[in-house]
């Protein structure tokens, strides 16, 4: 998906070349149902410069009335703007995303009722599937930002004795009219992005695809045929385009050659133009592999959906594509990895998504002792214990963040691998560690700094923030209590300067620090309150409640424009009111997190895994609670208690299966709703004790439906392997679209896994998604040393013990 540029500022040269550095027009299609202006004839060309920061991108774009605009229908703004504030297109961070994921909009009284329908039904198309919604403007006109649909040439022109901005009263001289420009001759326009204002949809003569097309510019979606990656999947013909199309083509890259493409290239996006075609039948402006393309304009695809909510979702954890290729890759941990010479350092396996899912094509094996990697390899180093991938530099491919909780005598450190257009790479690889380059804190044993690491953007900048756990961190003589450090990313990584500790004797959060609380044990990043900033959940799966040792809490910290905060941090456990259960001895309630919008209402909701719990005479059985995200934070209406025992493919209740143990999530089926994974590696599986499993309950309008459920071992037909004493199929979980389909794909780690004579060796295999779920295609089982892949399957590696 093309998502919009950071915040800009628009500066232009009229030219008759190119710039040194801008793209020159090799191909594009032809406009499509009246996207293209009328009376563009004899309009000036522009190449204009979008700026943020060090990264521009040069755009073609031609003059139309007082305006200038790019690719037939995206409204950029007027050259002769304040600098300062120019109405110009720009990427959705804090400052134009539209707020709570809200668009208010009027529709301007002149439009005949038939175009007034076709709108609604526009509208009704977009927020059928859309974590951003369209709603009726309630605030007032002139100080609430909003969209207007509106023929062309009534915006601005507020004293013409019409109702332009529908508030109900003809417009005087001095009124406050919608965004738009004088002279203009649009058909079907729109602004990118959140400009401020009012701000005009133009709808003349438009298709209702059409009009959901222009919805798309307006809530932060370039075109998908411009991607600076066009060229590797399209066939374009310049000699067929007209001088006055030429700047509907051109592609949008940045100065670093990457653009802003998101995710793999969809010929079906609703942003996407078709062939096209001169006067001469045969003349096509675009061609796939030969073929004509069609311009698609019904409703928004999978790629469109995925795009808006990367924007809107705080959700840097969901880009997951290391070598900007449009596939998304996985990360293996390899813990007990040992070297010749010296006893679990541990180790990664990165293994490259292709069409046909991950493969050996591309498999890689980093440690400590890698050549560029900062530090050594030390015995019970156990790097590759935490992972995390995301972007964190802003680049649009993603990062991985390596937690090494066991380096100096458990004192622990956390690397940071860049990715780049040919993959991880070594340069650049930062080493955070507390006490060094700016860290608060020391360096001291047992602290276990990086056991768990999670990443998002809490402050709303575009770059991949990070939490990292320290759940053996001593204070004031309180053993174990836990911290957390929050450090945030920036275009040249991680910026050590910013890092916070957080912990319970913190100001502002509920509690406070006791022996052996290890906060900090699990973490998870969502935008629970759908405010544009991510949020961050940490358990402390060892806190004592009264009396009751054990039993585990977690605590929501809410982000903002400044990052997160403590101010209205809230506090869960199972004696909280609303919370179904209760409180006993050892449940270790919060000792897995995840986050996902279950019921696609824009907001992500919580998931809680508490392994240990009891369920009447089944022991260690283990249960999740789901808990549903709204404006105001968490929320037990409508919560729920997922078990073995109430999901439709559960069954009953198995003693010591520790369901709960792990936890995942992504929609498998591409429904909208987000999907959970809950492993429980314990599960014994006939005669074979510890085998695991791994159960599936998928998303609705009204959460997770435990009537729509899964259960998946290793004797399943389709995995090609069986359940054997000591697996612990379902010890790690990771979601990802590895061949680049659409549909979430579930990778499972089964790090006790035999191989040969090599006893807790480990193995792992993939899930994949389609529209009727998971369980399509084979589960293939990978093991080092096997199937091409690199290293040797060894006793105690346990190869899949963490997965991202």
């Amino acid at each position: 998906m093309r998502l919009i540029l950071p915040s800009v500022v628009l500066a232009a040269a009229l030219t008759a070349c190119a710039p040194p550095e801008a793209e020159s027009l090799d191909g594009a299609p032809v406009p499509f149902e009246n996207e293209v202006m009328a009376g563009q004839e004899g309009a000036e060309e522009a190449w204009v410069t979008l700026v943020n920061g060090d990264t521009e991108i040069v755009v073609l774009a031609r003059r139309v009335g007082d305006v200038w605009v790019a690719g037939g229908d995206m409204v950029l703004g007027t050259l002769d703007a304040d600098p300062a504030a120019p109405p110009s297109a720009g990427k959705v961070f804090s400052t134009t995303r539209w707020s709570d994921r809200t668009i208010p909009y009027l529709i301007d009284s002149s439009i005949n009722p038939t175009i007034q329908t076709l709108i609604q039904g526009a509208i009704a198309t977009w927020n059928a599937s859309m974590v951003v919604q369209l709603e009726p403007l309630t605030g007032d006109p002139n100080t609430t930002d909003h969209v207007v649909f509106a023929n062309p040439n009534t915006v601005n022109n507020c004293n013409d004795g019409i109702d332009n901005d529908g508030d109900g009263n003809i417009d005087g001289a001095d009124s406050t009219c919608a965004r738009g420009y004088e002279n203009e001759t649009f058909s079907c326009s729109s602004s990118v992005g959140m400009q401020g204002g009012a701000q005009q949809i133009t709808v003349s003569g438009c298709s209702q695809g059409s009009v959901v097309h222009e919805v798309g510019h307006a809530a932060g979606l370039f075109h998908e045929h411009t991607r600076c990656d066009r060229d590797d999947f399209i066939d374009v013909f310049p000699a067929n385009i007209t001088t006055t199309e030429a700047p509907n083509y051109v592609k949008w890259c940045d100065n670093t050659s990457n653009g802003a493409d998101i995710g793999p290239y969809d010929l079906n996006s609703i942003m996407h133009y078709g062939s096209g075609s001169t006067n001469t039948a045969t003349a096509k402006i675009l061609t796939e592999a030969g073929n004509l393309i069609t311009a698609q304009r019904v409703a928004p695809t999978a790629g469109d959906i995925e795009g808006i909510r990367r924007m809107y979702s705080a959700a840097v954890p969901r880009i997951k594509d290391l070598d900007n290729d449009g596939f998304d890759d996985l990360v293996i941990g390899i813990p007990g990895e040992s070297s010749s010479t010296l006893l679990r350092i541990g180790g990664i396996a990165v293994l490259y998504g292709t069409s046909f899912g991950v493969g050996s094509q591309r498999d890689e094996l980093w440690d400590q002792d890698t050549s560029g990697v900062q530090e050594v390899a030390e015995e019970e180093d156990a790097f590759g214990s935490a992972l995390a991938v995301g972007d964190i530099d802003g680049d649009d491919i993603a990062d991985i963040v390596i937690g090494v909780p066991g380096e100096d005598s458990d004192a622990g450190i956390v690397h940071v691998l860049f990715g780049s257009a040919s993959g991880v790479t070594a340069t650049g690889d930062e080493l955070l560690q507390p006490g060094l380059n700016g860290f608060n804190g020391n360096s001291e044993a047992d602290d276990l700094f990086g056991q768990s690491v999670t990443l998002g953007d809490f402050n709303g900048d575009g770059f991949g923030d990070l939490a990292i756990g320290a759940p053996g961190e001593d204070t004031n003589g309180d053993e174990d209590h836990g911290w957390v450090h929050i450090i945030y990313g920036s275009a040249s990584g991680m910026d050590t300067t910013t890092d916070h500790v957080i912990h319970q004797d913190t100001a502002g959060v509920q509690d406070s620090n006791e022996p052996f609380d290890r906060f900090g044990t699990a973490l998870a990043t969502g935008d629970i309150n759908g405010d544009g900033f991510g949020d961050l959940l940490v358990s402390a799966p060892d806190e004592d409640l009264g009396s009751v040792n054990n039993c585990g809490q977690v605590h929501l910290f809410f982000g903002s424009a400044s990052g997160i905060v403590t101010t209205g941090n809230e506090v869960w456990n199972q004696d909280s009111t609303g919370v179904s259960n209760t409180a006993e001895a050892s449940d270790h309630f919060g000792l897995a997190l995840a986050t996902g919008d279950f019921d696609g209402d824009g907001r992500d909701d919580v998931v809680i895994g508490v392994p240990d719990e009891d369920l009447g005479s089944s022991t260690n059985t283990g249960l999740v609670h789901a808990i549903r995200g709204t404006a105001s934070g968490l929320s037990t209406v409508d919560q729920q208690v997922l078990k073995q025992s109430n999901l439709s493919a559960g069954g009953t209740n198995v003693p010591f299966a520790f369901f709960g143990e792990t936890l995942a999530v992504g929609d498998f089926d591409d429904d909208g709703y987000d999907d959970i994974a809950i492993g429980a590696p314990f599960f014994d599986d006939g005669s074979a004790s510890s085998a695991g499993a791994v159960y599936i309950v998928y998303g609705s309008s009204t959460g997770p439906d435990i009537n729509d459920s899964q259960l998946f071992t290793q004797d399943d037909s389709f995995i090609l392997e069986t359940s054997e004493s000591g697996d612990q199929f379902g010890a790690a979980l990771a979601v990802g679209d590895y061949n680049a389909d659409g549909y979430m794909d579930l990778a499972v780690g089964i790090p006790g896994e035999q191989v040969g004579s090599a006893g807790n060796a480990g193995i792992f295999t993939v899930l994949y998604g389609s529209a009727t779920g998971l369980g399509t295609g084979y589960g293939v089982p990978w093991a080092q040393g096997t199937l091409g892949l690199l290293g040797t399957a060894e006793t105690g590696d346990l190869f899949g013990a963490s997965l991202n």
